[in-house]
């Protein structure tokens, strides 16, 4: 008998799931493409004990949501959305994401996935403003993040060294009414 599969989230053609130690091998793949890590905060090679570490923490309870975002046909794991730095007091959260799957880049599951997590952050959690961070020359995230109804609210100057040299960060945010006009 078929397991049923686990959906937190579910949307047209995706779920998203809590992350597993079954995900260890593809996440771990995905953390070291150097194409992939490209534009991510950790520079570092990821090892297996790195990964299942991370999953660890994830698996437990904390101040973050961290999910599995996977196709529901066929089951594919293409990566991993979050909810970081909630604050139930401000009302705010800041979003990041690793879609590792390349091939299936370019397809609209990004957007698919960011619009499920904002609105269980907007219609569950409360959360009156949510954030997310690029480096500047990440155009494809800051389209993506445009595309989901964020407004660009500042720059942070030669914030990211990469590739030998500072690139600058965006900042940039969705508050809940901007998204339930979207949503609509």
């Amino acid at each position: 008998m078929k397991k049923k599969p686990i959906i937190f989230l579910e949307g047209k053609r995706l779920c998203l799931r809590p992350v597993d130690l079954s995900d260890l091998d593809v996440l771990q793949s995905y953390a070291n493409d150097p194409e992939v890590r490209r534009y991510l905060t950790n520079v570092m090679p990821v090892s297996k004990l790195d990964e299942e570490t991370w999953i660890k923490k994830v698996m437990t309870r904390g101040s973050d949501v961290i999910v599995a975002v996977v196709l529901k046909k066929g089951d594919k794991l293409l990566g991993t959305m979050a909810l970081m730095k909630i604050n139930h007091i401000d009302g705010t959260a800041e979003t990041g994401s690793m879609l590792g799957a390349k091939e299936e880049w370019n397809k609209g599951y990004a957007r698919e996935a960011k619009m499920l997590l904002l609105d269980y952050a907007f219609q569950t959690l409360n959360l009156r403003k949510v954030c997310s961070l690029a480096f500047v020359a990440n155009k494809g995230s800051i389209k993506h993040n445009l595309n989901c109804g964020y407004k660009i609210e500042g720059i942070r100057k030669k914030h990211y060294y990469r590739d030998g040299k500072y690139y600058d960060q965006v900042l940039l945010a969705i508050f809940k009414q901007d998204w339930l006009k979207l949503r609509r």
